[in-house]
């Protein structure tokens, strides 16, 4: 066998070996989710849910810190204290290149905000726990949007 030959022959090796260790991968043990709850046995979450704040009252049954956190968060506060200046920053403070000043387009911030019923950018948003979006981050179905100017309603 010439050179070529030893070559092809080596390749032809290498792409079999290949194909056994992807097989060997299909047979091995399935991923282990990271998640420590599997959702869909969930008795709370067995049902038809009516709005998105229905759907948030679910999730703090079980996630009781949540909306408190999520409340403190950047994302809901549209705010940042710069730690080194002192500056002031965020959504609510400065133009946004995407979506323009909250002022001039506050009907739109609301389809994306992690929350439901702010409707007056002027005033904080809503104080009630189930006015926390869940599913804006952790939808899992690749379905949920959002009303363009529905107060961050689905």
């Amino acid at each position: 066998m010439g050179g070529r030959g030893w070559r092809v022959a080596g390749l032809a090796a290498v792409l079999a070996l290949c194909g056994v260790i992807g097989a060997a991968a299909q047979d091995a043990a399935p991923q282990i989710s990271q998640s420590t709850t599997d959702h869909s046995k969930l008795k709370e979450l067995q049902k038809e849910f009516a709005s998105g704040p229905e759907v948030t009252a679910a999730c703090l049954s079980c996630h009781t810190e949540a909306a408190m956190q999520v409340k403190h968060s950047i994302h809901w506060k549209w705010e940042f204290e710069n730690p080194s200046t002192g500056q002031i920053l965020g959504k609510s403070h400065v133009v946004n290149s995407f979506c323009g000043t909250v002022a001039s387009n506050e009907a739109r911030c609301t389809s994306c905000h992690t929350g439901y019923g702010w409707t007056d950018m002027s005033a904080p948003p809503p104080s009630e726990a189930t006015a926390v979006d869940c599913l804006a981050c952790h939808d899992t179905s690749g379905q949920y949007t959002k009303l363009d100017s529905a107060a961050g309603h689905p």
